[in-house]
């Protein structure tokens, strides 16, 4: 439970960059419906990365890292339609 929280407030802290840039970049245009996209988005691939390091303990960079890039693929894709 801990271990959600902590991944949950993390998301929510890095939400402060894209706030800051829709503030002050123009043609930054976040609405709120991104912003609760992108902190499902990152609690979710939170989640996904813990639960699969430990379920791999013998390798948990490594599939930490695949699944981070998994994920960063999803988003870059996203991101660009």
């Amino acid at each position: 439970m801990k271990t959600l929280l902590k991944i949950m407030l993390g998301s929510a802290v890095a939400l402060i960059i894209p706030l800051l840039g829709n503030t002050f970049v123009d043609g930054w245009n976040w609405t709120g419906t991104d912003f609760l996209f992108a902190w499902v988005f990152w609690v979710v691939m939170g989640t996904t990365i813990v639960f699969v390091s430990r379920r791999f303990s013998r390798y948990q960079l490594t599939a930490g890292v695949t699944t981070f890039v998994c994920f960063a693929a999803v988003w870059v894709l996203l991101a660009t339609g």
